[in-house]
């Protein structure tokens, strides 16, 4: 199985942090894939990632986002998705009792 970059193995299931191929920044999220047999892009994590919403729906979530000395405030959505990545690249998360 890989490991992450502080040599701990990954197993699918596991909570992870890191950066991942096609997503800008790092992301949070739940291993749902491990290739074992690939040196690179043997990973593959779900994570839920909050989108501006064009309309205002019922079920919209307001965002607050700030920008210089304001607030800039606008609807949106929650949505998951799910990208490639490489293990040596991820840090496990231990969870919290």
């Amino acid at each position: 199985m890989p490991h992450d970059r502080n040599g701990k193995e990954l197993n699918p299931g596991d909570r992870v942090f890191g950066k991942l191929y096609n997503t800008k920044g790092p992301v949070a999220g739940t291993l749902v894939h491990i290739n074992p047999s690939a040196e690179t892009c043997n990973v593959r994590v779900a994570f839920v990632d909050l989108q501006k919403a064009e309309e205002v729906y019922d079920s919209a979530i307001v965002m607050k986002v700030h920008a210089g000395k304001g607030e800039v405030t606008y609807p949106g959505f929650l949505q998951v998705k799910q990208d490639y990545g490489e293990a040596g690249q991820l840090e496990k998360v231990e969870a919290i009792e």
